[in-house]
């Protein structure tokens, strides 16, 4: 998030030094006075005084930043996204690449509803995840059971991927992809005691906006590492 921030108001246009001196000067003393003695450049200026904030003034500053702004910017959009939502700022570039219709459906949904519908979210996020593993094994003409279970799907895409750990060396990266499953499995779970897939009774808990923020942010965590995987080339099995 602070780098997209950087990239918008620092880098290629935005403010210019001196304004990004003051905006932070209002907040904390760790810039000094301007002009600096380091000369550093516009972002690093940015980044030295948004680091030394902490996340609640972070916040409050960049809602700031972005209340005034009105270029047309994709990725403007996407900060605003996160600032109103909790969520982290997805690739709406990398999805484009990849001409997946239902899959940026169901993404803008998740982010769209985490706020005040947390069980659509919740499971929008889930048919996100889903998507992905399905196009991925299409694209790659690997086979996958119809039952719908994200763990059958896992594996499916772990084949053609070659995300296998027994096929992994590194021993953190095994434990790290070992666990992604275990992580795939609660999803699921929480969408179908959290999400509005099923009905519901009584007694049945209902899903808070922190619940659809956890779950949406780890399948879009997830969807992003498949697709990253998918489009560096890994070969078929």
């Amino acid at each position: 998030m602070l780098e997209l921030a950087t990239d918008l108001f620092a880098r290629d246009y935005g403010l210019s030094g001196p304004a990004i001196h003051r905006l932070f000067g209002y907040r904390t003393d760790a810039l000094g006075s301007y002009p600096m003695d380091d000369k550093p450049s516009r972002w690093m200026i940015f980044q030295r005084g948004i680091e030394a904030l902490n996340d609640v003034e972070q916040h409050a500053v960049l809602r700031e930043l972005v209340a005034g702004d009105v270029r047309v910017d994709q990725r403007l959009e996407r900060l605003r996204s996160y600032l109103g939502t909790g969520i982290a700022p997805t690739s709406n570039e990398m999805l484009g690449v990849l001409d997946w219709d239902r899959v940026r459906e169901s993404w803008s949904e998740a982010l769209e509803l985490s706020g005040d519908q947390p069980a659509a979210a919740i499971r929008a996020a889930r048919t996100t995840l889903e998507s992905v593993c399905k196009h991925i094994c299409d694209e790659r003409s690997q086979p996958y059971p119809r039952t719908g279970e994200l763990s059958d799907l896992y594996k499916a895409v772990q084949g053609c991927l070659r995300l296998n750990p027994p096929g992994t060396t590194d021993q953190a990266a095994k434990q790290l992809l070992s666990g992604v499953g275990t992580v795939l499995n609660a999803l699921a779970a929480m969408r179908n005691e959290l999400g509005d897939a099923h009905g519901k009774g009584l007694t049945s808990p209902a899903a808070r906006p922190l619940d659809a923020r956890l779950v949406v942010n780890i399948a879009f965590a997830a969807a992003q590492f498949f697709i990253d995987c998918h489009r560096a080339g890994a070969p078929n099995t």
